[in-house]
């Protein structure tokens, strides 16, 4: 058993990356410091969590991963100046693979939810129109602002019932 060293683990991570590792072979590394083979259960320490994160970004390892690491993580560390780099990347990856942020709209947890709603970007994915939908009865009303915004936006037929019933 390796302990838990958070200096040890950021250095790690840092050698990772210096040393020119493709996201092949990085990434299993990188989960594997997070203890996040599969099922993310991150590490407690925020900088560890930032590091790896950063690391999985710089290497361009596969969204779907990374995406699962930033939705498990504490919402205390999305608070400081990389969350902006974090909902940017969230943001691509919502333009250009919707599906591996709408499973996290139907989250149990309002912040992942809101998250996951602030991936959406600009334009509207017509797959996740019934998910949206779904959202104007959620409790938090900043999440169903925004639904009303993206259905609004999206233009889809099927948004008009619901939206007029508002």
């Amino acid at each position: 058993n390796r302990g838990y060293n958070p200096e040890w683990q950021i250095e790690l991570i840092d050698l990772i990356v210096k040393r020119g590792a493709d996201a092949k072979s990085a990434t299993p590394q990188l989960l594997e410091i997070l203890n996040t083979p599969d099922d993310p259960s991150i590490q407690d320490d925020p900088l560890v969590q930032k590091a790896a994160l950063e690391a999985l970004i710089k290497i361009g390892a596969d969204d779907a991963k990374i995406v699962r690491v930033i939705f498990a993580l504490r919402d205390e560390y999305m608070q400081d100046e990389f969350s902006l780099q974090v909902y940017e990347f969230l943001k691509q990856v919502g333009g250009r693979s919707p599906e591996i942020i709408t499973p996290y709209l139907d989250d149990p947890d309002e912040s992942k939810r809101a998250l996951a709603l602030s991936a959406i970007g600009s334009k509207v994915d017509v797959k996740i129109i019934e998910k949206l939908i779904k959202l104007l009865d959620d409790d938090s009303s900043w999440i169903v602002c925004k639904a009303i915004h993206f259905l609004g936006d999206s233009g889809d037929e099927r948004a008009f019932k619901p939206l007029l019933k508002m």
